[in-house]
């Protein structure tokens, strides 16, 4: 999927400078899912750089990927939300130090850039929750300092900046969410709306001065579950320049496993309520 937003936007036309593999793929950029071997034991607490093995690494060169949103930081749990999204940053400093024959840490479009033409992946830092800003805006400039680029409000419940999409009362962004709305989008950081609200999904929309994303979803046009977006946060997405990735999820059909059919029809009503150029698909690991 293509990158369309704020910082980390890239110009089509770099993709057939890149050469090699690449040049016969767009620039591939997983705006949310990172990379791994699925076929590895999973390991409580580990982090997810734990699977990226020579397998992993193989089969995202042969897929054309340049660079993948990858979450780290704080999503839930009893920690801390702030010092764990720290550490998380640290430990993940240090992986990419230890391994820059295979990774960049992407703070801008360059090093999306530079990462496809040197056969590299670019590591891009998203959160899934906005947790650990707590209620002091200024911790937006830390993060991004820290090389945060792109960032979700909240997760599926209420936090201090509005409701997710489990939440049920449907409450909307908080004024502390406004304030934190206009510190990422001043800090050049990606807002990422996929867990939010309904009505946060909108008011966030609404206080945003540029383009913002729906990383992974489906439409509740075509499935209607709290997970997936109403027409009215897709099309808001598409009319500030933003995208919407549709995913390989279980949110696609109701009761029942998903088919390739069911992806077919949200990526089609997609389509329709936002035009192609703001759709995208996100096969989640």
């Amino acid at each position: 999927m293509i990158a369309a937003a704020a910082s980390l936007a890239v110009p089509q036309a770099v993709s057939a400078e890149t050469g090699g593999a690449h040049a016969r793929h767009p620039m591939v950029i997983d705006t949310l899912g990172g990379l791994g071997n699925p076929n590895l034991p999973e390991t409580a607490g580990a982090e997810d750089f734990a699977s990226m093995d020579a397998r992993a690494i193989s089969d995202g060169h042969a897929s054309g990927l340049c660079a993948f949103n990858q979450t780290l930081g704080y999503v839930s749990g009893p920690a801390d939300p702030f010092e764990y999204s720290v550490a998380s940053i640290a430990r993940w400093d240090a992986y990419i130090r230890r391994n820059p024959r295979n990774f960049i840490k992407v703070l801008g479009a360059a090093d999306i850039v530079a990462a496809c033409r040197s056969k590299r992946f670019g590591v891009i830092y998203g959160f899934q929750n906005g947790t650990m800003f707590g209620a002091d805006p200024g911790r937006v400039a830390t993060f991004a300092r820290l090389g945060l680029r792109i960032t979700q409000l909240t997760y599926n419940v209420h936090n201090q900046l509005g409701d997710g999409s489990m939440a049920p009362g449907n409450g909307g962004m908080s004024e502390q969410g406004r304030a934190m709305v206009a510190e990422i989008q001043r800090n050049r950081v990606i807002l990422d709306l996929s867990h939010s609200g309904e009505q946060t999904c909108l008011d966030a929309i609404a206080a945003s001065n540029g383009p913002l994303v729906i990383s992974h979803t489906g439409c509740r046009a075509v499935a209607d579950l709290p997970r997936n977006k109403t027409d009215r946060e897709l099309r808001g997405i598409a009319e500030k320049g933003g995208f919407v990735g549709i995913y390989f999820m279980p949110f696609l059909a109701i009761g029942r496993q998903p088919t390739s059919q069911d992806l077919i029809a949200h990526i089609e009503h997609a389509i329709q309520v936002c035009g192609e150029d703001h759709v995208t698909i996100v096969p989640l690991r």
